[in-house]
Order: structure tokens, then sequence, then C-alpha cells
């Protein structure tokens, strides 16, 4: 299965390891393809838009929280007032380890929270309900509409 996927970091550097972590994941029958990257949040929130309105929506946003323009955060809870992306995984993956930044994350819709440094096996002990997550969004959706 093919899940289209956003990382949103304003590092570059970032953004190219987790690209290459999720390459590196190889899990059966899971694609993560296209991948495709912005800069900030108000970035993503247009490539959100032009993909959800192309038919195309993305499965799993990788946010960063500390971002110029918009932070990740006010893209998540901006992104969690929107229906359209109720199907939509949001996975903090920031240097913010305080605990109470994670609640706030957990408490505003994200799905996960992975701490940086992160590893391939930290993304991957993860990746497995996130993806049931997104699965499990998709078919109740799906049922609704059906």
């Amino acid at each position: 299965m093919k899940y289209k996927c956003l990382i949103v970091d304003d590092h570059k550097l970032m953004r190219h390891m987790i690209a290459q972590s999720l390459d590196k994941l190889q899990i059966q029958d899971v694609i993560f393809s296209p991948v495709e990257h912005a800069e900030d949040g108000s970035e993503a929130l247009s490539k959100l838009e032009d993909a959800y309105f192309s038919n195309e929506p993305v499965d799993i946003v990788f946010l960063d929280w500390n971002m110029p323009v918009m932070n990740g955060y006010a893209l998540l809870v901006k992104c969690r007032q929107d229906e359209k992306y109720n199907s939509t995984a949001f996975v903090m993956l920031t240097a913010e380890s305080e605990q109470q930044m994670v609640v706030k994350a957990i408490k505003a819709g994200a799905t996960s929270y992975i701490c940086k440094p992160f590893s391939v096996d930290d993304l991957k002990e993860r990746i497995d309900a996130i993806i049931t997550w997104v699965q499990n969004k998709k078919m109740h959706l799906n049922n609704l509409s059906g």
C-alpha cells in the first residue's frame, strides 16, 4: 500500500534524513511515496490543500514544531479544525521534548510524537501504529460516506 507523506521542517538536512529513514524502513507492502517537502507550516498548508483538491490527499505529515512563518503546532491546530484532514496523521517530529509540549500537541490532535534526534528504529517503532491509525480513519470515513 502506498502512503503519501509530507515532511515539514525548516532544515533541509532534517527533511532529507526523515525521507531516508522512511526509505530504510522496508515494511512489507508499505511504500512511502511520494514524499513531499515543505520548509514551514504555511508552505505545508498550501501543499496539503493542493493534494486534497487534486484528490490525492496526504496520508502522513511529519511535522517540526519550531519553524518560521507558521510553526508546526499552529499548522496542526489549523488542520485539526478542518474535517478534510480527519484521516491525515500528524506526527510531531521535533526537538521539543518537554512533557507539557508533548501533552499540548497530543491534545491538539497529533497522532504521534517523536523527539529529535531520532533513529530509524525510533521511527519504525511508531510507524505501525501510525499506519493502523490512518487505515482505521479511512475505513471509518468510507463507511460514513458509503
